[in-house]
């Protein structure tokens, strides 16, 4: 559904649909808005955790509007960390590194003893590229891309307006970033 299709109706507009999942973020664990394009949700439940990569549209368009990875951590009890992107935007943003960093630096990842990242596509892309945050993590990628560098992957012409992006900096190559994982699946 799309934000003009929802207009008509106020309860549900992106607004209210990003306070409603701040209002669960803040009871659960957190809701922070990463600049224009990029949220993280996390719900604090056990000592495993699921972090996803999903995007607003995706989300919206399920029952009861929630990411996919909160319905299978629910069911299992575990915790979930969601980055959720306005779009097609690979997570190739200063302000996710920056989120990932600070995760980095205040041991997040160290307070799980099961942390698994997933995510389909560009979400599979950057569950691979971000991995690097929590060494000896699992990674479960559905038909990622390794790059849209158009230098690597000139043939692949999907997502041509996403190939401005930066891909050479930091969380860049996602084939690298996988390096520390103890486990990945590339479905």
């Amino acid at each position: 559904m799309s934000d003009q299709t929802s207009a008509s109706n106020p309860a549900d507009t992106r607004e209210s649909w990003l306070a409603k999942m701040d209002r669960i973020g803040e009871d659960a664990g957190h809701f922070q808005t990463l600049g224009a394009r990029h949220w993280a949700f996390f719900v604090d439940e056990s000592p495993t955790l699921v972090v996803t990569f999903e995007t607003v549209e995706d989300i919206r368009a399920r029952p009861g509007q929630m990411p996919l990875g909160y319905d299978i951590a629910a069911a299992k009890g575990w915790s979930h960390l969601c980055l959720i992107a306005g779009g097609e935007t690979f997570y190739r943003d200063a302000r996710v590194y920056g989120y990932f960093d600070r995760l980095i630096d205040d041991a997040f990842f160290e307070d799980f003893d099961r942390v698994v990242f997933m995510g389909a596509g560009a979400q599979g892309y950057a569950a691979a590229a971000f991995s690097v945050a929590a060494p000896g993590c699992g990674v479960v990628a559905i038909s990622p891309r390794a790059t849209i560098l158009p230098g690597i992957a000139r043939w692949d012409t999907r997502s041509i307006g996403a190939r401005r992006l930066d891909f050479t900096s930091r969380y860049g190559y996602a084939p690298d970033m996988i390096e520390g994982a103890a486990r990945v699946w590339v479905l």
